[in-house]
């Protein structure tokens, strides 16, 4: 894929698919590089969705860099937006998918 077409992903939990032929979860994000004037991507795996976004919500950004992977767009060869049924799949092959409480009958 290239920056056109990963554009309309920037930071849309989706399935990634790399050209080593893994699939992954997560978002993809990309940042404007001022010192080389180009923008980079960066991959947040799901595993490290929520700390990623707790560290950016109080300006940690040594964190931030610490949980994002920098890639090339040459690795990236399919994105999928994830549903709302794949993302409950993924939580519970994580074990982060609590069952909501079933009321009693009576």
């Amino acid at each position: 894929m290239n920056s056109t077409e990963i554009q309309d992903y920037i930071n849309v939990y989706s399935m990634i698919r790399f050209t080593d032929g893994h699939r992954e979860p997560g978002i993809i994000m990309n940042k404007y590089n001022i010192s080389d004037s180009c923008i980079e991507y960066f991959f947040i795996q799901h595993n490290f969705m929520n700390d990623y976004k707790k560290a950016h919500g109080i300006s940690d950004y040594k964190t931030c860099d610490h949980l994002s992977l920098p890639i090339d767009l040459a690795e990236v060869t399919s994105i999928t937006p994830i549903n709302l049924s794949d993302y409950k799949a993924i939580l519970e092959l994580h074990a982060e998918y609590k069952e909501p409480p079933r009321m009693l009958n009576g």
